[in-house]
């Protein structure tokens, strides 16, 4: 292995400035303004070589050495090691400070170039959390095998501070011989494979392919667009709303309101790709924001007008987390005169994953103001059966990927009729989605079940559609 040189960068630094000829004379200002120039110029050059942290070769580095593709090629597979995430590591920065941040850095890059044989590459540093290095090309040892060591070798935790850190590492590879990439899209192009191998449990590493990397780009450019559209040209966004039915009756005595965005370019983007981005990110807030707006202008239309309809939203737990939301709501309620207990928030079965007891908090003093709160999707991933004594709730709502198969499938059959028993015997109001035949709604009806919704009775519609189609029953 090539050891990192030891920097003396502050000498280097003003020797370099001192051997810069002299400028010509001028305006003073310009003439300091150049000679800073300079100065951060030159020690770009000398810090730029190595990461100060680890005393690794940098990204910058790494580009010297493979200046072009023949050279990467030469080299052999790009492995490439993500520790944790940027977010892990801020949360680091603010917790234990920088300094322990810096050890958890500098003990991973340890294990990792104890790993490396004489035949790979130097280790690079190329990003705050990121390793490459190129692999023998011989294939000994193979890729799969040492991301298995690699793998095993950050089992362990790494301690700063007495507390136990994961570095939860991520292991892509690209195969350079083919030359498909310069050196520097290679980087980005391993980056991507090793962020998709952190997503996924089977494996150790991920080789490099075209369709993921498509997909991290796509992803991109709707958050851009995205963020665009919310700050810019909301007029891509809007609320369509699906009824929901009093199954006893067959009354439409609700509805939800679904988000929907036409894209200018690329035509209608489904929820379930941008909303769960948006979850991702800060754009959550002001997609909410957005929501919350336009669900209750129209709810205070509806009351207006005399149209005695409930209707409910979704949001994400992140919401709930921020310290003004419950405010603005009750205030945008309070402005649209919405009557008590007729708006509902739907939220996933995750609401209480953290801070549990300022969660609960928070959704009580929703419930005080007159707020309606639902269990969305109940089922569809790891319930806690605690959670339905525990959640100021009034309404369950039953999975769609339980309700839509039900018709061909006995066992899909008994379990929503276990959940609805389930939910009956806590005092909730049961409401079924993705209903999408007679048959179905003919057994959630003899089942108990209070409500419906689904393709069967309606569509999601704009709100003029909605109304009229609610008018015409």
């Amino acid at each position: 292995m090539v050891q990192p040189k030891p920097l003396d960068t502050a000498s280097e630094a003003a020797e370099s400035t001192q051997n810069q000829p002299e400028k010509g004379t001028g305006n003073p200002v310009h003439a300091q303004q150049r000679a800073l120039a300079d100065q951060l110029a030159q020690a770009r050059a000398v810090f730029g070589e190595y990461d100060l942290v680890t005393r690794l070769p940098s990204r910058h580095q790494f580009l010297k050495d493979f200046p072009d593709r023949d050279a990467l090629a030469q080299a052999g597979p790009l492995m490439l090691v993500t520790l944790s995430t940027a977010g892990h590591y801020n949360q680091l920065l603010r917790v234990l400070g920088h300094d322990a941040a810096d050890h958890f850095v500098i003990e991973c890059a340890e294990r990792l170039i104890a790993l490396l044989s004489d035949q790979c590459s130097r280790a690079y540093h190329v990003s705050v959390m990121s390793f490459a290095f190129c692999l023998p090309a011989d294939g000994s040892p193979s890729p799969e095998a040492l991301a298995a060591a690699i793998q095993k070798a950050f089992e362990a935790t790494v301690t700063c501070r007495d507390l136990p850190v994961n570095a939860g590492i991520g292991i892509g590879v690209l195969e350079t011989s083919r030359r498909a990439f310069d050196p520097a899209e290679a980087l980005r192009a391993v980056m991507t494979a090793a962020q998709a191998s952190r997503m996924q449990s089977d494996t150790a590493m991920r080789w490099y392919d075209r369709d993921t990397d498509e997909a991290f780009k796509r992803s991109f450019m709707l958050l851009t667009d995205l963020r665009h559209a919310l700050h810019d040209d909301p007029a891509q966004l809007s609320l369509h709303y699906q009824p929901k039915m009093d199954l006893a009756s067959g009354r439409i005595t609700s509805a939800e309101a679904l988000m929907r965005w036409q894209h200018p370019r690329l035509g209608a983007i489904s929820p379930g790709e941008f909303i769960p981005l948006a979850e991702a990110t800060a754009l959550i807030q002001p997609l909410t924001q957005f929501v919350m707006e336009h669900a209750v202008a129209a709810l205070s239309r509806w009351q207006e007008g005399g149209l005695s309809l409930n209707l409910s939203a979704n949001i994400s737990p992140a919401n709930l987390n921020e310290t003004d939301f419950i405010d603005h709501l009750l205030d945008r309620l309070h402005r649209g005169a919405v009557a008590r207990g007729t708006f509902e928030l739907e939220f996933t079965e995750g609401v209480l994953n953290d801070n549990q007891h300022q969660m609960l908090a928070r959704l009580e003093r929703l419930v005080d103001e007159g707020i309606e709160i639902a269990i969305d999707d109940f089922g569809s991933g790891y319930s806690n059966l605690s959670y339905l004594a525990d959640l100021p709730a009034t309404t369950l709502k039953i999975d769609q990927s339980f309700v839509r198969p039900m018709d061909e499938d006995p066992q899909k059959q008994r379990l929503v009729q276990s959940i609805i028993g389930l939910g009956k015997s806590f005092d909730y109001r049961l409401v079924a989605e993705g209903i999408e035949t007679d048959a179905s709604l003919r057994s959630l009806t003899a089942w108990g079940c209070d409500t419906g919704q689904g393709y069967f009775i309606a569509r999601p519609m704009p709100e003029q559609a909605f109304m009229d189609w609610v008018g015409a029953r």
